[in-house]
């Protein structure tokens, strides 16, 4: 999902590069393999109705459809990926490990915030408990 300031960064760099790979390599390609020709305009329409939504909310199918249309085309003009190149589906969303500690210290801050409102709480309930109003 993207962040209130737009998509991800991620997804919208790896759909830039199937964008640049079907205009500058895959059209190249169409006279040597013509019946390819439908898939890359099939490609390119899609592209142009591509949402705020599809890139934001919807972002994984997105990439999904994206990746499914370009294996289409290169399978059609005879290339396809060698599989150890390809990463898992969704790698591009999975964030890189946090090496800042930032993380560590707003777990902390949560745990003690949390400990604190049971600790009031339960000090509380005690203190209901032993005074009787008359």
């Amino acid at each position: 999902m993207g962040t209130p300031l737009g998509p991800d960064a991620r997804a919208v760099t790896d759909l830039q590069a199937i964008d640049d790979y079907v205009r500058t390599v895959a059209r190249k390609k169409i006279k040597a393999w013509p019946k390819s020709l439908p898939l890359v305009e099939d490609y390119e329409k899609w592209r142009q109705q591509v949402s705020w939504w599809d890139l934001n909310v919807m972002v994984n199918d997105t990439m999904r459809t994206a990746k499914a249309k370009r294996d289409a085309i290169n399978v059609a003009q005879g290339s396809t990926f060698d599989p150890s190149a390809t990463v898992e589906e969704g790698a591009f969303l999975t964030s890189p490990p946090d090496t800042s500690g930032a993380s560590k210290v707003a777990t902390t801050v949560l745990v003690a915030g949390a400990g604190a409102v049971g600790g009031v709480w339960l000090f509380r309930k005690y203190l209901m408990g032993k005074v009787h109003l008359a």
